[in-house]
Formats: C-alpha cells, sequence, structure tokens
C-alpha cells in the first residue's frame, strides 16, 4: 500500500540532535529502541537488516511494543528511538527531535492482506478505498515533525520496567 521512511528519535541534547540527517553508520554501537520481535519478527529484523545493510552495527538496548514506551527511554537519554515518520508526526513531543536518514533512508512498508475469495461487500469497499488512495499519493508520509514549543503534559509514572 506504501512505504513509509524510519526517523531516528534522539533527546534533544543528545550530540546526534545537531544534524540534519543520520546515516545508519552513525547509530553503530549506539543504544537502540525498536519494535518488540516476539510482537513483530519481520518489523524488528527488517529493521536490523536495513541499518546492517548501510554499514551499521546494530546494538538493540530495549525491545518495545509502541511508542508511548519508546519517548521516556529517549527522553532520558539513555536510548535512540527507531520509528515511521507518521507515528513520530503524531506525537511531537518536548525534548525529542526527530531525524530523517540520508537517502536511501531505512523504511517499512504499509500492506494489507486479505483472502481474494472473500465475497464480503464491506471487504471489497474497503480493498478499493485503499487502492483509490494509494493510487492518488494519498498515503504519502508527513514531514518530518519539530519538537513543540510547550512541555509535554502527558500521563508520567514514578520509574520504568521492563516492556
Amino acid at each position: 500500500m506504501a512505504r513509509e521512511p524510519l526517523v531516528v528519535a534522539l533527546a534533544a541534547g543528545h550530540p546526534l540532535a545537531a544534524s540534519d540527517t543520520i546515516d545508519p553508520v552513525q547509530l553503530s554501537h549506539q543504544p537502540l529502541v525498536i519494535v518488540e520481535r516476539e510482537v513483530n519478527p519481520w518489523l524488528h529484523d527488517h529493521f536490523v537488516s536495513q541499518l546492517e545493510s548501510r554499514g551499521a552495527t546494530a546494538t538493540i538496548h530495549r525491545e518495545i511494543s509502541s511508542l508511548d514506551r519508546l519517548l521516556p527511554l529517549v527522553l532520558t537519554g539513555s536510548a535512540i528511538g527507531l520509528t515511521i515518520i507518521s507515528a513520530a508526526a503524531a506525537r511531537p513531543f518536548a525534548g525529542i527531535v526527530y531525524r530523517p536518514f540520508t537517502d536511501p533512508s531505512p523504511y517499512a512498508d504499509h500492506r494489507i492482506v486479505w483472502r481474494r475469495d472473500n465475497a464480503n461487500p464491506a471487504v471489497t469497499a474497503f480493498i478499493g478505498i485503499i487502492r483509490e488512495l494509494r493510487d492518488t499519493s494519498a498515503c504519502l508520509p508527513p514531514e518530518v515533525p519539530q519538537a513543540p514549543e510547550t512541555p509535554h503534559r502527558g500521563i508520567t509514572t514514578g520509574g520504568t520496567k521492563p516492556d
């Protein structure tokens, strides 16, 4: 359906935050936070293989199940996160900057799967809408977000625990 670039989530004070773009090699031996392999083995392995194919040595610090779990780890400076650009655009967070990769950017593919023998009109209509959106480029990813001017006022906890 669509191919979406990955972006790097960094604490605003991290040395790499001063860069306009990130070469994957710059992430070598840095503590990375990515999607849990147990939750999505294909996506996890896809992220790692794309970094390694561009010369990086991936060091997985923690595997997480959601962007909400990634952001606090990045904010403390204990790790660097990888996410898709639309997730970053949906969650600007004070103190965190998102940086695109140098070209060619690592990416995630969005796919839709259905049974071809499914005659349900709702499925047929849904597939038609998705194809139309794809064909009109309505599924293009947003721009890399900038940190909001005001602090994030989300829920905080007393500490973190393994995900």
